[in-house]
């Protein structure tokens, strides 16, 4: 234990000395007067080990040795002593040694190849991040080479459509030459179906929407193409849903849908693409799309829904399959697209049945008692 005292600067003046001493259990030890180096050192015995012990120091003029000019102490408990490590065998120092170096070794090895997996894991986390924005200026380029629009797409990031999605269902409209398509949320896609339909030379989509500020891009995007024709654009307010939903009735969001005034003589859908409501509008906001719509569609209707990457997405997917009869395919898109078809046999017409033609059909001649057939038609 040391101790040290010093006298502030400019306090005082002359010669002064200082003192420093212990009180253990009440009683003074190892006082020590000192000028020039105000430091020492105090030793205690082993049996003094935590006790009480009481720091003291004072300053005093040297000329005048029996006034003392300033004083203080402080107290403290010192504990016991470690007791010291007996002194290794040289054998086992060297052992000691040894292992110390194994173990560093060791520990380098295993840093080197945590280093090693962490630079592996973020070079494959780089390599899907390019795989997947490749992947979508691929699609977007064979969608822009499709499209007969003169303009250019609206921005296809954040809450759009993915151009992967856009081109599938493009290419989808183009084969199946659908007479009747229903969106749920207009945008992108609208613009993508009404160039599909216009190429086609037939179709209507029907595009539902909420929010006037979008339904309005949304026509003005139309119009700049001249597609507004091919799109019935119906545009209302948000409003509580009366029917069946997956929502809980005493949820935090209320269940909430588009008006179902706006599906008035909506028939005969071919194909129904659901991408609204906002997710935010209340848990499973898209749920009420195919039970609304469930006697409207055709017999080989499919109902596609855009961002199953979403939990909540492939939740309604699933019950619609279930309820409905649908057969139900995910595609791994960038934001994931569940396609729900009908199953064949479920809307395959039988074929009729051939005409069987008689032989007297082939010669009606013989109702008059007369052959006319050749001969190889005697055989």
């Amino acid at each position: 234990m040391a101790g040290r005292c010093e006298l502030l600067p400019n306090v005082f003046e002359g010669y002064v000395g200082y003192a420093c001493y212990l009180i253990v259990e009440g009683q003074k030890t190892q006082v020590c007067w000192y000028e020039r180096f105000p430091t020492h050192t105090f030793t205690l015995a082993a049996e003094k080990a935590g006790k009480p012990v009481l720091i003291c120091g004072f300053v005093r003029d040297i000329a005048l040795p029996k006034q003392d000019l300033s004083a203080t102490s402080l107290s403290l408990n010192i504990n016991p002593l470690p007791e010291p490590m007996p002194a290794m065998p040289e054998a086992n120092n060297e052992n000691a040694v040894e292992t110390l170096s194994n173990e560093l070794k060791a520990l380098e090895k295993t840093l080197l190849e945590a280093s090693k997996d962490n630079a592996g894991k973020t070079t494959r986390d780089l390599i899907l991040v390019q795989n997947r924005l490749y992947a979508q200026l691929e699609s977007l380029s064979w969608l822009q080479r499709r499209l007969a629009i003169k303009g250019q797409l609206p921005p296809l990031r954040g809450w759009a459509t993915s151009p992967d999605v856009l081109l599938r269902l493009h290419t989808h409209i183009m084969a199946t030459r659908p007479k009747v398509v229903v969106e749920f949320g207009s945008g992108a896609s609208t613009l993508v179906i009404a160039d599909a339909l216009r190429q086609n030379g037939v179709g209507k989509l029907i595009s539902i929407e909420h929010s006037e500020h979008y339904g309005a891009q949304s026509l003005a995007t139309l119009q700049a193409e001249r597609l507004e024709g091919w799109v019935d654009l119906r545009i209302g307010d948000l409003e509580a849903w009366e029917g069946e939903h997956l929502n809980a009735d005493d949820a935090e969001k209320p269940s909430c849908w588009y008006p179902v005034s706006l599906l008035e003589g909506v028939e005969n859908v071919d194909l129904l693409w659901v991408d609204g409501p906002p997710g935010a509008t209340c848990l499973f906001s898209r749920y009420p799309a195919l039970p609304a719509l469930a006697d409207k569609l055709s017999l080989t209707a499919e109902v596609w829904m855009d961002d199953t990457i979403r939990q909540e997405e492939k939740d309604i997917c699933e019950r619609w399959a279930k309820d409905h009869g649908f057969e139900l395919e995910y595609y791994p898109l960038e934001k994931g697209l569940g396609r729900l078809t009908r199953p064949v046999a479920s809307y395959v017409a039988l074929a009729p049945k051939p005409l069987t033609v008689s032989n007297d059909d082939v010669h009606p001649e013989h109702a008059l008692g007369l052959d006319f057939s050749l001969p190889e038609e005697k055989c």
